[in-house]
């Protein structure tokens, strides 16, 4: 399961990226202590020159608004992530509606200062277990691709560009907003609610859910 998923399940709807390194001794332990460790895999990744910077760019990331960082050291495996989110939103619900089959109603508010443009919507294959060698083949990951998107109802002058675009997001007082989804197929489905300030015009991908269909009924 790609990693936004599992954050997603758990209750996290921020925009996420990762940082990860592994470094591995043959010998039974490393003469470093695991604080150096950590520290010179941070400089290594701020030291990256483009276009082979997709670290530095993560960490320097100027929307980011949440950062976790954790790392281990079992024998002579060091293992550290990062995580980094750009959450615009204050709060998120996906909810089944209860007498109609497959009718999904997403409800939420941006924060102050944020408002919300657009919703891209993008699908994938349902998780699989991985082989060993297809997981240490792995060395990046990106979000699902967009096929669908959501604009404010009424709003017929706004298109996402790859997607097809509807408008389908009802607001409601201050910040709230809620739109109905129905999938069409089994499979990952991935919300990514796009923000702007008042009055910009920039969009900021600023929160993400996802939704794992399992079966399908017509």
């Amino acid at each position: 399961m790609p990693p936004y998923a599992r954050t997603a399940f758990a209750g996290v709807f921020g925009m996420q990226f990762e940082n990860s390194v592994t470094w591995k001794t043959t010998g039974s332990s490393f003469d470093e202590p695991v604080e150096k460790l950590a520290l010179e895999s941070q400089a290594e990744m701020l030291g990256e020159k483009p276009p082979y910077d997709g670290h530095r760019r993560t960490i320097l990331d100027p929307d980011a608004t949440h950062v976790g960082l954790g790392y281990a050291l079992v024998g002579g495996d060091f293992r550290m992530a990062q995580e980094f989110l750009t959450r615009h939103l204050a709060w998120l619900r996906l909810e089944r509606l209860s007498g109609v089959s497959g009718l999904i109603r997403v409800r939420g508010e941006t924060i102050p200062g944020r408002r919300l443009l657009f919703v891209s919507i993008g699908w994938e294959a349902a998780p699989r277990t991985l082989t060993r060698a297809e997981a240490s083949g792995r060395t990046s990951y990106s979000y699902s691709k967009t096929v669908e998107a959501f604009v404010r109802e009424g709003n017929r002058t706004l298109k996402v560009i790859g997607a097809q675009t509807s408008d389908r997001i009802r607001f409601g007082r201050d910040r709230e907003f809620a739109f109905r989804f129905a999938p069409d197929r089994p499979g990952l489905w991935t919300f990514v609610f796009h923000t702007t300030l008042p009055g910009g015009d920039r969009p900021v991908p600023g929160g993400a859910a996802s939704l794992w269909v399992a079966g399908f009924e017509r």
